[in-house]
């Protein structure tokens, strides 16, 4: 196992898979995440070209999570798209003092040149009395390998955060 890691602050977040190309599975660790912005989703793209562009074209991806608020009444949401521009990871995010988010997502095999790449995550929330638990999975759909990873908010930029990539053999 390997491991780099990172802070962004005021940017998007852009992970290099490149040193972990011999990996079976990556995994990014993603502490005390905030963004600058209320109300805005999480979201991923992915690259097969070293990071020059990121597939963001509207069937790019499939994913679907689900959210369930564990201290007010304990409500379950799900939601999903089967072919859009990102992967959502979280939505609603609160920039507010207090908000905390942690999340790790596992990308399979990113660096097969063929075969769907699988990709999940789980994630918890403070915001506010409410604690929140987030579980989902996506695509990239097209058979490719995933060399960069893209991680920002749908508005805005990140407030604080930081991320810790591995590699497991």
């Amino acid at each position: 196992m390997v491991c780099r890691g990172e802070s962004f602050v005021d940017r998007a977040f852009v992970a290099d898979l490149t040193p972990f190309a011999a990996y079976k599975r990556v995994r990014l660790l993603i502490r005390d995440l905030r963004p600058a912005t209320n109300a805005t989703d999480f979201l991923m793209r992915t690259s097969s070209d070293a990071g020059v562009s990121y597939a963001s074209a509207a069937t790019d991806y499939a994913w679907t999570h689900t959210n369930q608020i564990m201290l007010a009444g304990g409500a379950l949401t799900q939601s999903g798209d089967d072919a859009d521009t990102s992967i959502k990871l979280s939505d609603t995010n609160s920039s507010a003092a207090g908000f905390l988010q942690d999340m790790e997502i596992f990308i399979a095999n990113p660096s097969a040149l063929t075969g769907k790449k699988n990709i999940y995550w789980f994630a918890t929330q403070y915001q506010g009395a409410n604690f929140y638990r987030i579980a989902g999975g996506g695509v990239r759909v097209a058979d490719t390998a995933i060399d960069h990873v893209q991680l920002f908010f749908s508005a805005g930029n990140i407030a604080a955060g930081d991320c810790s990539i591995y590699g497991d053999l």
